[in-house]
């Protein structure tokens, strides 16, 4: 799993999402993955409630302990868009193209 710093944020490369999807007998299992979204102009002098602490791991702070939930891969406020449809898409459009369901909540 690689970890990439930036601008004081982490993003973890996809490597640990794709084996996640190609992995054996995972074809038909729900999985779930989170994007946490760049800020924008209406968050403006607010603080950050989370970090991104792992490629699976989220930590949101709240009173009186921090929060930590696991998800199948999570993807930081750095990842582009392109890294998450190379990630979560392109898999289930191959598949559906080769005649297979598939679907993408979002």
């Amino acid at each position: 799993i690689s970890e990439i710093q930036t601008s004081g944020h982490r993003r973890f490369c996809c490597k640990a999402a794709m084996s996640l999807l190609e992995q054996p007998g995972n074809d038909d299992a729900i999985k779930v993955f989170l994007r946490v979204r760049p800020p924008d102009d209406k968050d403006a002098g607010r603080s950050l409630c989370l970090d991104v602490t792992g490629p699976t791991t989220l930590s949101i702070a709240c009173k009186p302990e921090a929060k930590t939930f696991t998800f199948d891969h999570v993807a930081g406020m750095e990842t582009t868009q392109e890294e998450v449809f190379a990630c979560v898409g392109k898999g289930i459009i191959e598949s559906c193209v080769a005649g297979y369901n598939g679907t993408i909540f979002a």
